[in-house]
């Protein structure tokens, strides 16, 4: 698809960076796998490295707007909304995020998990295929293909950890979570016309509360005895000793240690005071 700002096709945003494809080819390559011009102070993503042509015709179409310090609008120029294909549409969705992501309103690991699910729903649905030719059985396949583990791969792609006997139930409910993310998006934005209950009827539902909750009490619960807990913070360093403490005697999880400042504490009064968002 010509002119979108998504990295589909791609593992990893820190792949070695390609070289122009000749000498008077306006843009850069940039790190996160787009082709990039900085107009006005401002870094402007045009394409992914590889459709360099796409990002040659978009930067064109674009330049004059951008050059004035205008926001250009040409999504009525690029996108066909009749023939609006799966990889179409997953492109417009990342190109979203990743302005949320420019903006600081989203992190960066997050849009990557996006990537990684998305790249299922291309594998499984197919990357030109219209989004209203999708039947309920291809998102019953998409979500079949969930519970299929897969092994952990290192970025060059080797094995780190074998894949598991199986998916649980909560693993299942986040894909499909996140998967279902990029079609909402997509009918909120008026791309799609169709319902979406319509759309995936009732073969891409949640797990149901019961059976997450039948699979939670089954999991064995992981304590630790107070001789155990002793043993880690005489052996732990003093970053690791405060973590442990904060756990074991304030209920902090890993986000309330991550996001603890040293304003949040009383010293005096023996306090410790979070802001909850």
């Amino acid at each position: 698809m010509a002119g979108a700002n998504s990295i589909i096709g791609s593992r990893k945003s820190k792949a070695a960076k390609p070289n122009k494809p000749y000498p008077e080819f306006p843009l850069t390559a940039h790190p996160k796998g787009q082709w990039c011009k900085k107009i006005r102070g401002k870094v402007h993503y045009f394409g992914r490295w590889e459709d360099p042509e796409g990002s040659v015709e978009k930067y064109k179409r674009q330049r004059t707007a951008l050059e004035s310090g205008l926001e250009p609008d040409d999504e009525t120029i690029t996108y066909d909304l009749s023939r609006l294909t799966v990889e179409a549409l997953c492109n417009l969705f990342l190109d979203f995020k990743l302005n949320e992501v420019e903006s600081g309103e989203l992190a960066q690991p997050t849009y990557d998990n996006y990537q990684s699910f998305i790249r299922r729903i291309l594998k499984e649905l197919g990357r030109s295929k219209l989004v209203e030719d999708i039947r309920p059985s291809d998102f019953e396949r998409l979500k079949r293909s969930f519970g299929k583990p897969k092994p952990q791969l290192s970025k060059e792609g080797k094995v780190i950890r074998p894949a598991k006997d199986s998916v649980s139930h909560k693993s299942i409910e986040t894909i499909v979570s996140h998967c279902r993310a990029v079609f909402n998006w997509g009918a909120k934005n008026y791309y799609i016309k169709v319902p979406m209950a319509k759309l995936w009827g009732t073969k891409f539902d949640k797990p149901k509360r019961k059976t997450l909750r039948k699979e939670r009490n089954a999991r064995p619960q992981k304590t630790a005895s107070r001789d155990e807990i002793n043993r880690l913070v005489l052996h732990a360093n003093p970053t690791m000793k405060a973590m442990i403490l904060l756990g074991v005697n304030c209920g902090f999880g890993n986000t309330d240690v991550s996001c603890l400042e040293f304003s949040h504490l009383d010293l005096m009064k023996r306090r410790c005071r979070i802001p909850q968002s």
